[in-house]
């Protein structure tokens, strides 16, 4: 790398420290500061946060990839989760209803939902199981990205220097906080914006025009209607029959969706002030996010330019940063990506600290640990959590390989429990508990047998589909099972839940107890939200493919596409936003 580059790169780091720095007094005063920024963050920085956090250099390396293999049929793929349609969701009524419960984790929410008493205490404990274990697992997925890219453009050995990355963060992130993650990210977010920029305006003029880019890629390349079968690359096998995958992770989208915010994205609607900042964090975070696909198309359409250069798809993009862009230019895109990757690591580490503060170290180990201890604490988990991420990494090779394990299955432990959370009152805390124990049983079975070679006949897509239905189904069964055989949850609990959150779902005789007024209101607005829900999965679809089709001088899908944009951008606002903007 030209020193230069090394230059652009050390400034970077520095301002990210100055930054941790400036807001660290504040950060630490209690866990309450530390974990929520008290709560009183706006809603642009939330929001800018949110897309930063979810713009990670792992998850672009491995787009990047499915576009520049598969073309408009790579973004279906992202159904399992690079294109986040669950903000959607959130946008119409779960980030709201997040928020509404005034609490810190999503395992202390279920305190709020299944009493104070052992039957919430079972499924506070394993929720902040698995949500640590999930965690772990993600900075070695980021670690993994880190460490492929990094080997690139750095003389020295890649593996240390992405574990250097995950230090330098993991100091960071420690002593400032979400409000030096936060203020982080939205620092990292403009370089990433800025990255999205440069990339999309050298790929936009890099073939003369879309006949041109057809003849280099073929025309299943540019169709917006995915094959039901394919011939994948080496380490996508699972992708083979791609119709069925993109129809499994639309289903597990589904679920997660209804399922409510979980992890770091739950933080941000904890640490929001009221529902109207949670509707305009949402709206924001998913506008900044549209700038991620021109990003990851350009990179494919320029790897078109390089193809013979391009053995592994999941190195298109770093070998489109070293062999297109010069000294001082190329230092600053690098800078982008570090930036996607760190404002990752520092969300995950924030939040997975939290979960062993709050939810283990306070409520079952040290409840009467004052603030000091429990942000002393927090240093200590996050250093841990990411010892432990690197250690993982070190067992892994292929980025796509634990994204698949992280989404369809560790990732599908806790959907179902998660989704009938809010909308059955007669699941119970022994339900929930029974559930996701199931799910988490058979994901790690499914990963061990894997492990051990004993999967090795079975192709890797059927193993998928065949994890899924078995979490899905198992952890359903327990689920109903179980809540029925044991006592129902206490109804004032019950009740002080519905009043608060005001859930849809089947919630009839909880919902008699209150006064019809009342009763009316949170119907309409049910229903309100589900109008809403309709027209912002569609919209946020179209909002991330038109800049695509723009890349790629597909005039046609632009123009049906902006058409689309613009009649449902009108809807959202009519139906959704201006009334949030009058109740405010």
């Amino acid at each position: 790398m030209h020193p230069i580059d090394i230059s652009i790169l050390a400034a970077y780091f520095l301002a990210v420290f100055a930054i941790a720095f400036a807001v660290r007094r504040g950060a630490a005063r209690d866990i309450d500061s530390y974990f929520l920024g008290d709560r009183s963050m706006r809603w642009w920085l939330l929001g800018a946060s949110g897309m930063a956090s979810n713009v990670d250099m792992a998850g672009t390396m491995v787009i990047a990839a499915l576009l520049f293999t598969f073309g408009f049929s790579g973004f279906f793929v992202e159904m399992r989760g690079g294109i986040v349609l669950i903000m959607a969701f959130f946008l119409a009524f779960t980030g709201k209803w997040t928020r509404r419960s005034g609490k810190m984790t999503i395992a202390e929410w279920m305190e709020f939902r299944f009493g104070p008493g052992p039957q919430g205490q079972a499924p506070r404990l394993l929720a902040a199981i698995f949500n640590i274990l999930f965690f772990t697992w993600c900075i070695a997925y980021f670690a993994v990205g880190s460490r492929k890219f990094l080997e690139s453009f750095l003389p020295w050995d890649a593996q240390l220097c992405s574990a250097a990355l995950i230090v330098i963060v993991m100091i960071y992130t420690a002593f400032a906080g979400l409000k030096g993650v936060v203020w982080t990210d939205v620092f990292q977010g403009l370089l990433v914006l800025i990255l999205a920029v440069v990339i999309s305006w050298k790929a936009f003029f890099a073939t003369a025009d879309h006949a041109a880019l057809r003849a280099l890629t073929g025309d299943a390349w540019m169709s917006l209607t995915p094959a039901w079968q394919i011939d994948p690359m080496p380490g996508y096998e699972g992708l083979r029959y791609l119709g069925l995958a993109i129809a499994l992770y639309s289903i597990k989208t589904l679920i997660d969706g209804f399922s409510g915010a979980g992890g770091y994205m739950a933080q941000r609607y904890f640490a929001a002030a009221s529902d109207k900042e949670c509707a305009l964090a949402s709206l924001w975070w998913i506008v900044l996010m549209a700038a991620r696909w021109p990003l990851m198309m350009g990179i494919a359409v320029l790897g078109f330019t390089l193809k013979d250069r391009v053995a592994d798809p999941e190195m298109v993009l770093p070998v489109v940063i070293r062999d297109l862009f010069p000294v001082g230019m190329r230092g600053l895109l690098i800078v982008g990506l570090l930036a996607a990757a760190m404002s990752t690591y520092s969300s995950i580490m924030n939040a997975g600290a939290s979960y062993f503060v709050k939810d283990i170290y306070q409520a079952f180990i040290r409840r009467e640990a004052g603030d000091r201890e429990l942000v002393i604490a927090s240093y200590s988990s996050t250093i841990v959590l990411a010892i432990i991420g690197l250690m993982l990494a070190n067992a892994t090779e292929s980025i796509n390989e634990v994204w698949s394990w992280l989404n369809i299955g560790l990732g599908s432990g806790l959907i179902l429990p998660n989704m009938l959370r809010w909308y059955w009152w007669r699941l119970n805390g022994w339900g929930y508990a029974a559930g996701a124990a199931a799910g988490m049983v058979i994901a790690l079975t499914q990963q061990s047998l894997k492990a051990l070679g004993l999967l090795s006949g079975f192709h890797e897509q059927w193993i998928e589909v065949a994890t899924f239905a078995a979490i899905i189904g198992g952890s359903l069964a327990a689920m109903i099972l179980v809540s029925l055989l044991t006592p129902r949850t206490p109804p004032q609990v019950l009740h002080d839940f519905y009043r608060k959150t005001r859930p849809a779902g089947f919630w009839s005789p909880i919902r008699a107890t209150l006064p019809p007024p009342e009763q009316q209101s949170i119907l309409a607005e049910n229903r309100s939200d589900f109008v809403a829900l309709l027209i912002a999965v569609p919209w946020q679809l179209v909002l991330f493919l038109l800049p695509m089709a723009i890349i790629v001088k597909h005039w046609t899908y632009a123009g049906w596409l902006a058409l689309a944009l613009l009649i449902l951008s009108a809807l959202l606002y009519q139906l959704w936003l201006r009334p949030i903007l009058r109740r405010a």
